[in-house]
């Protein structure tokens, strides 16, 4: 809803410039995942075909020269300013200095807002942001009617407040969809639609890294970070 990215000229210069790996080396040191806008897994385009778009693959001279010009008839032939709110944890922080970097590149220049978490969430809560680094919680099941619920028009979860019709209609209709096979061909098209019309960028998926002893029996691992643990079916063979 705000300049300037209510323009998708912008939206898209900045996805046609975002460098994954870089991301992932300098915000995550090393241990993250690429891909795009649903977790990795099943529900998720390929890896490999997602390293031959403009946004996943390692940004090319076309792709900074195609971005700047997308900029110059956006209105921004000199660039732009603008605020970035970081949330004041060590790993936001650093996503949030990577961006301040990537925007850069543009002739973009980004005022980090590094606020408390009280702050931050009122100004979250409020509106009174530009852009941010902000994650999708891993609280979330690799399931696309979680995740990609954040991108819906009327979802409580869409900061950016992106408002896309066509997505919301695909979306209900994936929700419907029995048939697995065509619920994922929706889900793909979804996320190739997002791609198109990105309403954020995305830099990274974590890895959760996790130890357990070979002794212990019958735990099951949950893909998520908040969860109730299931210790029922649990024993120790010792």
């Amino acid at each position: 809803e705000k300049k300037p990215w209510s323009d998708i000229r912008v939206r898209k210069a900045v996805m046609l410039t975002t460098d994954q790996r870089a991301a992932i080396d300098v915000a995550k040191l090393g241990d993250a995942a690429k891909g795009g806008f649903m977790s990795p897994g099943p529900w998720s385009i390929p890896l490999p075909d997602l390293e031959k778009l403009p946004g996943f693959r390692k940004p090319t001279e076309q792709d900074l020269a195609q971005a700047k010009k997308l900029l110059e008839e956006a209105g921004y032939p000199t660039g732009l300013k603008v605020n970035l709110l970081v949330r004041n944890l060590p790993d936001i922080v650093r996503v949030g200095v990577f961006a301040k970097d990537h925007l850069a590149k543009l002739g973009i220049e980004a005022a980090l807002q590094i606020k408390e978490q009280a702050a931050f969430q009122e100004a979250r809560v409020t509106g009174a942001w530009e852009a941010m680094p902000y994650p999708i919680l891993a609280v979330e099941l690799n399931e696309p009617d979680i995740i990609l619920s954040r991108y819906l028009s009327d979802s409580p979860g869409n900061y950016g407040k992106y408002n896309n019709p066509a997505y919301d209609k695909l979306y209900e209709k994936q929700s419907q969809t029995l048939d697995a096979a065509e619920r994922k061909k929706l889900i793909l098209d979804m996320q190739r639609m997002l791609i198109e019309d990105p309403p954020a960028v995305p830099y990274f998926w974590d890895i959760r890294n996790e130890l357990s002893w070979p002794w212990v029996k019958g735990f099951r691992w949950l893909n998520h970070y908040v969860g109730d643990w299931d210790l029922e079916n649990v024993w120790l063979a010792r």
